[in-house]
């Protein structure tokens, strides 16, 4: 990102050839214009060194004194942050919405074999619409897309028809020719539905439906059909403005790429299965005192790859890495799985592996960037607008109970600084009123004494409190604060997982945030950890709980020596691999107990299902 530049001291060749989006600003910081780029330099250089014939613009260029810029993934990332600023900023020299009754439809008919037309006009007719969209020409070149890749008919003939004749499109294949029995009426169906998620702009969905039938192709030994479901899958990655994988094989792959400059590094996992991507992981590390580039490679594959099972055939990196070799045998000893490390020399493996090392430098820069002292980021900014909060939502604390009907239950606490984790600041509750072990109550009581002690320690609240839950749980959570005179001290909101609604204190009807928003993705991540949390929480009070049980059974162990036993070990199975005199000098339990224990344990086998 670059903040905040003046205009006149910018230096195009400085700018990225990347997407992204930009912001110009006048000379007090007010926002002008926000626009989006696939190629940033191209288009900044654009408003300074190009003459236009309209004076809108014109006028624009004699105001811009300042220019921000964010470097994104991709176009359709870029346009996704574009929607977010332009609703945040509202900037002047931004398109206003206009009346779109005469703008087109795409409408998916209601038929049994359905058609896919353009409609100016919208009717109840049962019929499936997509729009209006106010660019025809983009709205064009998507249906052009769609219809090459599904094959739904556009025809006029009504089906079943017995005198129906092959057409061009199926010649073409541009129609899967339900008009003369050329498909079936499920996989004409199936076709329908993924074009419903392609216009609905369902990506994830489709793809993961598209790479499914891939692989049951596959699998099927039906290589030809599989192939052409992974081309369908690349042209739809590239419309989507993801970067595919152009691979002629099915192997799976993992493309690392690495970025770091003195204590700061940035690890980028591609994985490419089947030949598309399927994820991306970002790792940061520390290099240490390591500075040779093969070193820091063969650290980090190591570490990454210990924990993660999910072990591709290949891992291709840019260079050759310290002891790769003994790095295969590695994985088949410890994953029982042949894994090779592969350099990108050439042809697709290069460019993707460029394409990864730009994303791990620019990620990099990023992180050193808010090391520096970065400005609200604008999920932040954005957040504030949706909730109509006075200030950007720095410190956002979230709530979360879990329990199975009043048992084990507990709540957890996540916080989060500047849109980040702040796991040091996490902490856990058991529930201590068991009496009314509902949701409401629950939630009421964390929320009270977690504010209490806030109170107590004279720290600092929260700029947003958001509870997991709907509106039953945002009054209870209200109704502790008011009991600690924090009544409209601190804003307060729930998010209901069920429609991802969101509550806010006064009003009885939740308010929507647009599914592609920056700041709902924000609080779905926050209200996702505080629910991972709190199930970490209770599956450990539940294994505790039932460890205690079991000890209970052995001859000689009451409440006491239980309490001992569970204090001093952290599981029946370390218990296990002790000896009787270890466990009598760690408890201060009788030798003899002791060893009945160890006897009772290793006859049941208890610590095999532990």
């Amino acid at each position: 990102m670059i903040s905040d530049r003046e205009a006149k001291e910018i230096k195009f060749h400085e700018i990225p050839n990347l997407p992204g989006v930009y912001i110009l600003k006048d000379e007090k910081g007010t926002v002008l214009y926000v626009g989006k780029a696939k190629d940033l330099a191209n288009r900044l250089s654009y408003y300074f060194q190009k003459k236009v014939d309209s004076p809108r613009i014109e006028q624009l260029k004699r105001r811009i004194k300042k220019i921000e810029i964010y470097v994104t993934e991709n176009e359709y990332e870029a346009l996704e942050l574009e929607a977010d600023l332009v609703a945040g900023f509202e900037p002047k020299y931004n398109v206003e919405l206009k009346d779109d009754k005469h703008y087109p439809y795409i409408k998916i008919t209601q038929e049994e074999y359905p058609r896919v037309v353009v409609v100016r006009e919208r009717k109840e007719d049962g019929g499936v619409y997509f729009g209006p969209f106010t660019d025809v020409g983009s709205m064009r070149r998507t249906l052009k897309v769609a219809r090459a890749l599904f094959g739904i008919r556009d025809c006029k003939l009504k089906l079943p028809s017995k005198n129906a004749k092959p057409c061009l499109n199926l010649q073409i294949k541009r129609c899967l020719g339900p008009c003369v029995n050329k498909t079936t009426k499920e996989e004409y169906k199936r076709a329908v539905e993924n074009m419903k998620r392609f216009l609905s702009g369902k990506k994830r969905a489709l793809l993961a439906q598209l790479r499914r039938e891939m692989r049951k192709r596959a699998k099927e030994e039906k290589f030809e059909e599989a192939a052409v479901i992974r081309d369908k899958i690349i042209t739809l990655e590239r419309f989507f403005g993801q970067k595919p994988i152009e691979m002629p094989d099915f192997i799976d792959r993992d493309f690392v790429s690495i970025a770091f400059r003195k204590n700061e590094g940035v690890a980028v996992i591609f994985q490419a299965r089947e030949g598309s991507i399927a994820g991306r992981n970002v790792q940061i590390f520390t290099p240490g005192s390591e500075e040779e580039p093969q070193k820091i490679y063969k650290g980090v594959i190591l570490q990454y790859y210990r924990k993660n099972p999910n072990i591709p055939q290949e891992i291709v990196v840019p260079i050759q890495i310290e002891d790769e070799e003994i790095i295969e045998k590695w994985f088949l000893t410890m994953h029982n799985k042949k894994c090779r490390i592969v350099r990108a020399r050439s042809g697709a493996k290069l460019k993707f592996m460029q394409f990864a090392l730009r994303n791990a430098e620019l990620i990099l820069n990023e992180r050193i960037a808010q090391k520096a002292g970065l400005k609200t980021p604008h999920e932040l900014l954005i957040l504030q607008k949706e909730l109509n909060l006075k200030e950007p939502p720095a410190r956002i604390e979230a709530f979360d109970i879990s329990n199975i009907q009043g048992k084990w239950a507990s709540g957890s606490l996540v916080v989060f600084v500047d849109g980040k984790p702040k796991k040091s600041e996490y902490r856990r509750f058991r529930i201590v009123n068991l009496q009314a072990a509902d949701d409401y109550s629950m939630i009421k009581e964390v929320v009270y004494r977690r504010y209490r002690r806030v109170l107590e320690e004279e720290k600092k609240l929260p700029d947003l409190i958001l509870i997991d839950g709907g509106q039953g749980q945002l009054i209870s959570a209200i109704e502790a604060l008011n009991m600690l005179g924090l009544e409209n001290e601190v804003p307060v909101a729930s998010l209901a997982k069920r429609l991802e609604e969101i509550y806010l204190p006064g009003s009885s009807s939740p308010i929507t945030i647009p599914r592609y928003s920056l700041a709902l993705k924000l609080l779905q991540k926050i209200r996702d950890e505080a629910h991972r949390f709190a199930l970490s929480y209770h599956k450990k009070l539940r294994e505790r709980s039932i460890e205690a049980s079991i000890l209970k059974q052995v001859p000689g162990i009451g409440d006491v020596y239980q309490k001992r036993l569970l204090s001093s070990f952290r599981s029946i199975e370390e218990i296990a691999k002790s000896t009787p005199e270890e466990i009598s000098k760690r408890t201060k339990i009788n030798l003899k107990v002791a060893e009945k224990l160890l006897q009772f344990l290793t006859q049941n086998k208890l610590v095999f299902y532990l």
